[in-house]
């Protein structure tokens, strides 16, 4: 029998490979982006378990050692997340969490007729 705290040997595509270093500090980032909106939860929820799996999508290479950290985006519902990722302890560090909102159209001025 398995227990929760153990993977089981034939099932890897699950296995965590990389790790946040800081997620509560991710998470309190995107509470400022989401602000007081209702409902926001399952957005926050929704962002963090996409983030997830984006960065378990980053192949682990032997050595990994020997590879410098790399730099990456991701974007989201609205909102980008810089990110390293840091082979050497397979580690992935966030750099800025951002919201990315519509351009304005009248930033250019209002075409006159």
């Amino acid at each position: 029998m398995v227990t929760p705290d153990q993977p089981q040997s034939d099932d890897r595509s699950s296995a965590i490979v990389w790790r946040l270093r800081d997620k509560e500090t991710l998470e309190r980032e995107l509470e400022g982006i989401f602000g007081n909106a209702s409902g926001r939860q399952p957005w926050m929820d929704s962002v963090l378990g996409s983030f997830s799996r984006e960065l378990n999508a980053h192949p682990l290479e032997w050595p990994i050692a020997e590879r410098l950290p790399s730099e990456h985006t991701w974007r989201f519902f609205g909102v980008e997340i810089r990110y390293r990722i840091i082979p050497a302890d397979q580690t992935v560090e966030v750099l800025s969490v951002s919201a990315l909102r519509p351009r304005d159209p009248h930033l250019r001025g209002t075409p006159t007729i």
